[in-house]
């Protein structure tokens, strides 16, 4: 067992011996080949980086723009909603009976309605305005990084399949 560790340990020795030879002979050429490929990869990280900073700076810019908007539509919301629930108190307590209390919520449920529909649309103008912003985003993003876009592919259509009519059997006279 001792004389396979040396026979393994003399066979290492060798091939270590041999490699400080080979590096012996062109320790400055294979620095300069290391030092210029590494100099290579470094230089190729700064425009993928500069992308990915300017990417961000747009999509933080994007963020806040529209969570302020969403905020902004919020706050008119809840004023709506405080300023007519005060006006439909004001009104049950100058009523004189439970008619006249009760009369005008047929009309107050349909504004409602229509103000819910009208929040709801700016919602989504809001947010459709942050995705198309979210995509002029990634696709300068891209472009920058990768090169110019081929041509943009064609949406995929699907192929329908034909629909399998039940073949009607025909009686034959006989």
């Amino acid at each position: 067992m001792a004389s396979r560790v040396r026979k393994l340990i003399k066979e290492q020795r060798e091939f270590a011996d041999e490699q400080v030879q080979v590096l012996r002979g062109a320790p400055g050429t294979l620095l300069r080949r290391a030092a210029a490929k590494s100099a290579r990869t470094v230089k190729a990280l700064e425009k993928p980086a500069r992308v990915a900073t300017r990417a961000g700076v747009r999509l933080t810019s994007l963020s806040q723009h529209t969570l302020e908007s969403l905020l902004e539509l919020q706050l008119e919301v809840i004023t709506s909603v405080l300023t007519s629930a005060a006006a439909q108190l004001e009104r049950v307590s100058r009523s004189r009976s439970l008619r006249g209390a009760v009369g005008g919520q047929a009309e107050e449920l349909r504004a409602a309605r229509d103000r819910i529909a009208a929040d709801l649309e700016r919602v989504l103008d809001i947010l459709t305005r942050a995705g198309r912003g979210l995509r002029a985003v990634a696709e300068d993003a891209y472009e920058n990084a990768v090169g110019p876009a081929a041509e943009a592919l064609a949406p995929v259509r699907r192929q329908r399949k034909a629909a399998k009519r039940a073949v009607r059997k025909v009686a034959r006279g006989k």
